[in-house]
């Protein structure tokens, strides 16, 4: 496992910076306070996970993971595998969701994406799927946008 995980580490510290460096020049609200800068939640998180990727990365090199010998039938099997075909689909669609924030209302953009992955995923059937989606979406606006007075994109 230290070779994957001194990849996973990799991934995970490249992810995190992308995403601190993100949060750092997202537009700022200074006039209502550092509580309503929509980039401070995720830049925690991302500090936070930042953080356990430096750990797992220094681990990994203890026990000497970055020894890796890449051949061609793990690269086939991870191609073929349903875990990192499932992890690309989930990964697409997060991408296409950030892309499309701002861009789109974020009550729709939301539950588009909701739908999408409870869809894909097979989570349940398209009716229940489209009014958790809808509802989910439009509370989490209500809840943000109206009650706690923090701006959406």
């Amino acid at each position: 496992m230290a070779k994957a995980d001194f990849i996973c580490s990799i991934i995970i510290i490249v992810f995190s910076l992308f995403m601190i460096y993100n949060c750092i020049i997202m537009p700022k609200y200074e006039e209502w306070g550092l509580y309503a800068t929509p980039g401070m939640p995720p830049f925690i998180f991302f500090s936070i996970l930042l953080i356990m990727g430096i750990i797992l990365l220094r681990r990994s090199v203890f026990l000497r993971g970055y020894k890796i010998q890449i051949k061609k039938d793990h690269l086939l099997r991870l191609y073929h595998s349903v875990a990192v075909r499932r992890f690309a689909v989930a990964l697409s669609l997060v991408i296409f969701y950030s892309f499309l924030l701002g861009k789109i209302h974020f009550v729709i953009i939301s539950a588009v994406y909701i739908f999408t992955n409870i869809y894909i995923f097979k989570g349940t059937i398209w009716w229940i799927n489209f009014i958790i989606s809808i509802a989910t979406s439009f509370a989490i606006w209500l809840l943000f946008k109206v009650i706690f007075l923090v701006p959406l994109p």
